[in-house]
């Protein structure tokens, strides 16, 4: 089911050219303001959250006149623009008395806006067709984003909260004291984007930065073959499960010192039903020694260079630990109940940022 896009309202101008606050004043026959009109439409095109931008020195005006007027039909959200609210590392002339513009504006409601959205000018009139359009755009973008990601795009490098997917990962992988150097190993074009989300985020760690195949194992044997001589432990790691932590990463590490292979995983505890043909049901199967496995998964660096080796050309595999277990290598589980999400649909990005925050 779709998300009803929300409409973000900028109104936080001054009006200093008008002489009032133009987004409360009525011009209407019922003395409605400009902003009425633009929520009526918006609301019958279909959007279903509002979120204002204003200034804090009138959010009470704003509230009686405006907000109370919606509350009860769509959620409505408020957020101030206010000039000391600017990104990490940037400076501004304190005495400025004009907000900044649109961008800025629309960066303060980052927290709130968790939809598609449109944004609009509170002092502009639009028309009713203008909205229709912008609701049935952003409508169809979100089954086009589900096509997509079920298509294969590159999830690493979708947004998530404020850092691309990837960065959650190089974060932890960078603050774990167990691990000495990172390996990124992405599609052929990301290698530029990658090395710069890489500066961007501060990962001191990285290595080096390689292309991928066309298979996961694939990838990852291009990530061993750059592998220092002197490794003694590899951890792999699917960037699109971004709520890793570094703790998660060293109970892995330290549990390969022992064993050749370790995988973070934890019982099944869904009923699991066996369909021999399409979803007609066959069967139950038993879940009491299945178990589900994720990533990070950690391997004796010998170990899955052999299994790597020996892996025939042709043999398609899910996972790595299914690399060394066809080797003849036994695998040990690291159980843990932390989230470690997946990225696979629009929804786990909603789902994982709420995780994240």
């Amino acid at each position: 089911m779709n998300m009803k896009p929300t409409l973000v309202v900028l109104a936080a101008g001054m009006g200093s050219r008008y002489g009032s606050l133009k987004q409360m004043d009525g011009v209407g026959p019922n003395n409605e303001a400009i902003i009425d009109y633009s929520i009526y439409d918006a609301i019958q095109a279909g959007f279903g959250k509002l979120v204002f931008v204003i200034r804090k020195d009138f959010e009470q005006d704003f509230r009686n006149v405006v907000l109370s007027k919606y509350e009860d039909k769509v959620p409505c959200e408020i957020c101030f623009q206010s000039l000391d609210k600017v990104p990490e590392g940037y400076t501004y002339n304190p005495e400025r008395t004009k907000p900044w513009g649109t961008n800025h504006a629309v960066l303060m409601g980052k927290d709130l806006i968790h939809e598609p959205f449109a944004v609009i000018n509170a002092d502009d009139f639009y028309g009713k067709e203008s909205f229709q359009v912008l609701a049935d755009f952003l409508t169809q973008a979100q089954e086009q984003i589900k096509k997509d990601l079920l298509k294969g795009v590159d999830k690493a490098f979708l947004s998530l909260v404020d850092r691309p997917v990837v960065a959650w990962s190089l974060q932890a992988f960078e603050r774990c004291a167990e691990v000495d150097r990172i390996i990124l190993v992405v599609r052929k074009d990301q290698i530029v984007a990658s090395k710069a989300v890489a500066k961007m985020f501060g990962i001191s760690k990285l290595q080096t930065v390689v292309a991928g195949g066309a298979r996961r194992q694939d990838s990852v044997h291009a990530g061993l073959a750059v592998c220092e001589p002197d490794t003694r432990c590899v951890v792999i790691h699917d960037a699109a499960r971004p709520c890793v932590t570094s703790e998660m990463v060293s109970s892995v590490v330290t549990m390969a010192r022992r064993a050749p292979a370790v995988t973070v995983g934890r019982p099944v505890i869904d009923t699991l039903k066996n369909c021999a043909k399409g979803s007609i049901v066959s069967g139950t199967l038993s879940r009491d020694k299945v178990w589900a496995v994720q990533t990070p998964q950690a391997f004796q660096y010998s170990a899955i260079k052999k299994a790597y080796a020996a892996l025939p050309p042709k043999t398609e595999v899910t996972d790595d630990c299914q690399v060394v277990e066809l080797d003849g290598t036994q695998v040990k589980i690291f159980e843990t109940d932390a989230p470690n999400f997946k990225v696979t649909t629009p929804a786990d990005l909603q789902l994982i940022s709420k995780l994240l925050k």
